[in-house]
């Protein structure tokens, strides 16, 4: 049937060790980076940690969502679900990255750069984009990096469907499975019984032929060879020096940005979603009284401690960490990042959560990471894109010289048979065994004539040159 072939198939990808969730979050829209985001994460996956920051980062995401739909009116029951399901979905995310990566899965940085610009189409700038990276506390490497893993899962799941022949009894029977219910008695008449009783004539055969000839169509068939340049063969090749190193940093210098970071301490006031008039009015006098403990001299984090109902901060003192503009609630983040010095207490600042008190303890300006830093992760991007560049580059040679007989695709298949593919008779819509389903293979794939070079194609495995060896017509 068909979900259990889906899910024989996606077994292996479902394997995980989760090591502890988190019981009280502070905020429902941001975790603290306490220490620089160190400490027990929040699960692991095969030994990848699922952090704070990620979590926080994407919880706050889903709780804007929800809050819009629901006005507002989050309760702690859903507050409790949109945890586990952010939980889960990073924790899914993880799975299917790791077995991308196992699969060789490969994103070229033309596809990245092809969906980004896609994205960007959205907004009216690119700088209202980058505003809107920098409102959700998103560096510009990372969300490059998630639209690559988002890419690789996609295909991964692309390729797990593919491989999965399903026929229309199969979805039919399991459609009835899962959704007719009947109580019935039947009498079975079964047609071959009644076979050798219907004498049809040549003629009613021709004309049953003639009324139902698209039934009896075979479609049109090719069958190409095709030679495979992959850019993971040219990793070897890439010649990696401290110098290009060091000038691949300099033009990527906008990826390696670090925005201003902001450390505080808060005491918070909690006012229910659904809190009456009353129950709003008792949170600001309380938060008020606090307020004036303060000005008495009361030491801020002995205050929240005693009085915080964010237990998972009070017992650090209201300590929150430092996070960048964007990481948490807007109204809250605007308060933070208009502090001007270093021990500075807010006024009252009211957010959907409640009252606060806001206290300034730290800041750290907006750097760029020092090249030693991101020395290793330079150079992955660099053998990345220079393999690529070698690969394509190759491959285009190759195919100029097969189009001008130069070197032709049946000298290349005797030099090299082990990169040398032969495809069997596939229709225009059918994937092709190893590659998957790319639209463009096929597409040039039916295009040629007899013996013809075709335009080079990409695929998630590398670079394509084709040749026609046979056509069927329908």
């Amino acid at each position: 049937m068909l979900l259990p072939k889906l899910r024989r198939a996606m077994r292996p990808l479902l394997w995980i060790v989760a090591i502890a969730f988190v019981g009280s979050l502070f905020f429902m829209y941001g975790v603290s980076r306490r220490q620089g985001g160190q400490g027990k994460p929040l699960a692991e996956v095969n030994g990848v940690p699922i952090s704070y920051a990620s979590f926080a980062r994407s919880y706050r995401n889903l709780y804007d969502r929800y809050q819009q739909s629901f006005k507002g009116e989050i309760t702690p029951q859903m507050e409790n679900y949109l945890k586990y399901r952010v939980l889960s979905s990073l924790i899914t995310d993880e799975l299917l990255w790791q077995e991308a990566k196992k699969a060789k899965i490969r994103v070229t940085e033309d596809e990245v750069t092809d969906e980004i610009k896609k994205i960007i189409e959205r907004f009216s700038s690119r700088e209202n984009f980058m505003r809107f990276l920098s409102y959700g506390g998103i560096p510009y490497p990372d969300f490059k990096e998630e639209i690559k893993k988002e890419l690789a899962i996609n295909k991964l799941i692309q390729r797990v469907r593919d491989s999965i022949d399903v026929t229309d009894e199969e979805v039919k029977a399991y459609w009835i499975k899962e959704n007719e219910r009947v109580k019935l008695e039947y009498l079975l008449i079964r047609t071959e019984n009644y076979e050798k009783e219907v004498k049809p004539t040549r003629e009613e055969v021709e004309k049953y032929y003639e009324d139902y000839k698209k039934n009896f169509t075979v479609p049109e068939k090719v069958r190409v060879k095709y030679i495979l340049i992959n850019p993971d063969d040219f990793k070897d090749r890439v010649k990696v020096t401290p110098e290009k190193l060091k000038e691949y940093y300099q033009d990527h210098l906008a990826d390696y940005e670090v925005d201003e970071q902001r450390r505080v301490s808060h005491i918070l006031v909690q006012v229910p979603p659904n809190a009456t008039e009353e129950e709003t009015k008792k949170a600001e006098e309380k938060i008020k009284k606090i307020q004036k403990k303060l000005k008495d001299g009361a030491d801020f984090a002995e205050l929240a401690k005693k009085y915080s109902d964010d237990s998972f901060s009070a017992e650090k003192g209201g300590d929150l960490g430092y996070f960048t503009r964007g990481q948490m609630l807007p109204s809250f983040s605007e308060v933070v990042f208009s502090l001007k010095d270093i021990g500075e207490v807010s006024d009252v600042v009211r957010t959907p959560l409640g009252y606060h008190l806001i206290k300034l303890t730290g800041i750290k300006p907006p750097y760029t990471k020092p090249f030693e830093k991101v020395e290793s992760q330079v150079r992955e991007r660099f053998i990345r894109e220079e393999s690529e560049k070698l690969a394509k580059r190759e491959a285009e040679r190759l195919r100029e010289e097969m189009k001008n007989n130069a070197y032709t695709f049946k000298q290349y298949a005797r030099e090299h048979p082990d990169q040398v593919n032969l495809t069997p008779l596939f229709a225009r819509n059918e994937r092709i065994e190893g590659l998957g389903w790319v639209p463009q293979f096929n597409n040039v794939a039916f295009s040629l004539k007899q013996g013809e070079i075709g335009p080079l194609v990409e695929t998630p495995r590398g670079y394509c040159i084709l040749t026609l060896e046979e056509k069927k017509p329908s």
